[in-house]
Order: structure tokens, then sequence, then C-alpha cells
């Protein structure tokens, strides 16, 4: 299943819970990412529909004029 989160306008932050996941910036042009795991942080360039892998606990910082749009989905293991 696809999930759409909206952050807010300025400095946002998402952090992945319960499973690994695929997710990609959909929104907010002037976005500057950053990607967070553990101690290692690292900017994304271009990541206007850039995929990024995500495991649980992983972070993505967000910083834009206008509201990011991040559409996510979700990896289930067993």
């Amino acid at each position: 299943p696809v999930r759409v989160i909206t952050g807010d306008a300025g400095k946002w932050m998402y952090t992945q819970r319960l499973y690994p996941a695929t997710v990609t910036l959909a929104g907010g042009p002037d976005a500057k990412v950053t990607f967070q795991s553990d101690t290692d942080s690292f900017p994304i360039e271009a990541p206007i529909g850039r995929d990024i892998q995500v495991s649980v606990g992983d972070q993505i910082i967000v910083e834009c004029q206008s509201a990011p749009e991040l559409r996510m989905v979700q990896l289930k293991t067993q």
C-alpha cells in the first residue's frame, strides 16, 4: 500500500516506524532533504522523485517553503 504524508512548510522531520520502506519526495520543488541514520547524515541531491530506502529509525529531514509530500511504500518482511 502507498501512504502519503504531507509535512509542514519550513523544517520538518519524518521518522520511519515499524517496517523498512521506500520513500519518495513528491512535493516541495524548493526542498532541501537530509537523510539521517543513527549518527550518519548526508544530503539528498535532486530529491524530487528520488526513491530513498529507509529502515526503522531512519529520519528524513525536509526544509522547504511549501508543504512537502512524502509517498511511502512499506516493505513488509517475514
